[in-house]
C-alpha cells in the first residue's frame, strides 16, 4: 500500500526563496481584501488583483526551478511585472470605489516588501558571477 506522502508526484523539501513565501502572504492578504469589496464591484477587480497576486507567487516559484541567470530572471521579471500590475488595479479599485480606501496602505506595504525583495533578487542575477 502506497502512503499518501509517496503517491504525491513532486513536493519540494524546502519552501523556497523567502521572497516566494512573501509572495505568498501578499497573495492571501489580497484574497482577504477581495472578500472585503463592495459587493457588485468585486467581480472584475476582484478576479484581476487575485490573479495577478498569484502571478506573482507562480512566477518566483517557476523562476526558482529554472536552470541558469537567465531563464530565471524572465521569471522573476514576469513576476515583477504581475507586481506592478497589482498595484495598479488597487490604485484603481479604491479610485473607483470597490475597494475601501483603509485597505489600501496595508496592500500597498506588501507589494513594496515583496517588490523590494524582488528587485534585490533581480539585480543579483545580473551580477556577473550569477551568470553561470
Amino acid at each position: 500500500m502506497e502512503s499518501a506522502e509517496s503517491s504525491v508526484p513532486f513536493r519540494p523539501q524546502h519552501r523556497g526563496l523567502r521572497v516566494r513565501q512573501e509572495a505568498a502572504v501578499l497573495a492571501g492578504a489580497v484574497y482577504d481584501a477581495v472578500d472585503r469589496m463592495v459587493e457588485g464591484r468585486r467581480g472584475s477587480f476582484g478576479d484581476q488583483m487575485r490573479r495577478a497576486a498569484v502571478s506573482v507567487h507562480a512566477n518566483l516559484a517557476e523562476g526558482e526551478g529554472r536552470d541558469g541567470a537567465r531563464d530565471r530572471q524572465r521569471f522573476f521579471t514576469i513576476a515583477w511585472a504581475s507586481l506592478r500590475e497589482l498595484n495598479a488595479h488597487i490604485e484603481l479599485a479604491v479610485s473607483v470605489g470597490a475597494l475601501p480606501a483603509s485597505e489600501a496602505p496595508h496592500l500597498y506595504a506588501h507589494c513594496r516588501h515583496v517588490g523590494r525583495m524582488l528587485h534585490a533578487l533581480r539585480r543579483s542575477l545580473s551580477e556577473p558571477s550569477s551568470q553561470r
